[in-house]
């Protein structure tokens, strides 16, 4: 019996060894992760790291996420227009306006051949960074603006950015395309400087977000290119700039669609312009069409708007909605509501919960600061 019980308790120590040694083993491999980790972590100014900072303030848009993303979300305080009301199509405008408008779009300066480059080069992932930093270098004032703006305290980063291809390369391509934009409305819409300056900021910072959530949306839901829709989405509102131009004949206080506040006001709505300013600038159909009809799955049926330009529509107006429900509304903090028949025809949950991901709004962010950071060193 003496002889069971020892052997029992020498099996019982040896167990208890191995035991110990097991755990001490995994604490020392940890241990060596945690070494290495910095090594890991050591290259300085990773993309994905830009953003590291500014998403862990309190005044973060990563801090709204919770509960769902975004609390914000459970409701959404929509403007429903009043029934029967529409916005002015580019066949409704009356003659004598669409002459005076054409007239004016007429003298704005074409679009520079070095930013149609830039831009296609910008479009097609595929391009050569080397192609896009040489061209981008041609400019040299706009070369210092990039390497300013990724210097700057927006983006806090380690070490200092002397290189523009890597400039580019952090900001991304669809930033450094926002950042080409900026400057061809600036060169052919001076008066836009009339604009309040935070107005101007808030303006531009939601073509952005606009431009990064359509992206988003037209790859995730419907396998596009993003490339294509991220630039609608950065011009969808290009026509905002040009209606200060005009001669704004009476302000209209009364609670109606944006839209139609525009045409009271001015005698055209800023989609119908902003599509009329990408026909002059030469741009693709795709473009031109995707300004225009952008506010049309609000208003009209899915048959209103050419078919092949029908899914760009509505990704374009879905984008700026959920642009506006996370706080970037622009000039325009009206949130319309999209006709359920587009939600059915795309067999899409009209719950906007299941588009909005972490990895958006970290992109969001990033476009954000990019704005922000590039408008102040103009």
């Amino acid at each position: 019996m003496e002889i069971i019980i020892l052997l029992l308790s020498v099996s019982a120590v040896v167990l208890i060894i191995i035991f110990f040694r097991k755990n001490r083993k995994a604490a020392l491999h940890k241990d060596k992760e945690r070494l290495h980790e910095p090594l890991r972590k050591s290259n300085k100014n990773d993309p994905k790291e830009i953003v590291q900072k500014q998403t862990s303030g309190h005044d973060s848009p990563l801090n709204w996420i919770p509960s769902e993303l975004h609390p914000d979300l459970k409701e959404i305080n929509y403007f429903i227009p009043a029934e029967n009301t529409f916005p002015t199509t580019l066949q409704d405008l009356e003659e004598k306006t669409r002459k005076i408008i054409e007239e004016k779009i007429s003298v704005l300066p074409p679009m520079p051949t070095i930013s149609m480059k830039l831009l296609g080069l910008l479009r097609n992932p595929e391009s050569n960074p080397n192609n896009i930093t040489a061209l981008v270098s041609t400019n040299p004032v706009f070369s210092g603006k990039i390497l300013q703006t990724i210097n700057s305290s927006y983006f806090a980063l380690p070490g200092e950015i002397t290189s523009v291809g890597r400039a580019i390369t952090l900001l991304g391509y669809n930033n450094v395309r926002t950042l080409v934009f900026q400057e061809t409305i600036k060169n052919a819409i001076p008066k836009h400087l009339d604009m309040e300056t935070d107005l101007y900021m808030k303006t531009w910072v939601h073509s952005a977000i606009v431009s990064t959530c359509a992206g988003h949306i037209g790859k995730k839901l419907f396998n596009f290119s993003e490339y294509d829709l991220a630039t609608i989405g950065l011009l969808h509102d290009i026509g905002k700039y040009f209606l200060v131009t005009l001669q704004s004949h009476f302000e209209i206080i009364s609670d109606i669609p944006v839209l139609i506040k525009e045409e009271h006001q001015y005698g055209i709505n800023h989609a119908v312009a902003g599509g009329l300013i990408a026909n002059k600038w030469k741009l693709p159909n795709v473009i031109i069409h995707g300004i225009e009809y952008h506010h049309y799955p609000s208003f009209f049926l899915p048959e209103a708007i050419p078919k092949q330009y029908r899914t760009q529509c509505f990704t374009i107006c879905l984008a700026d909605l959920i642009a506006k429900v996370l706080g970037y509304h622009g000039q325009d903090e009206q949130i319309l509501p999209i006709r359920d028949e587009y939600f059915e025809m795309y067999g899409i949950n009209k719950d906007i919960r299941g588009i909005i991901t972490t990895d958006l709004i970290r992109d969001i962010e990033k476009s954000r600061l990019t704005v922000e950071s590039y408008v102040n060193t103009t």
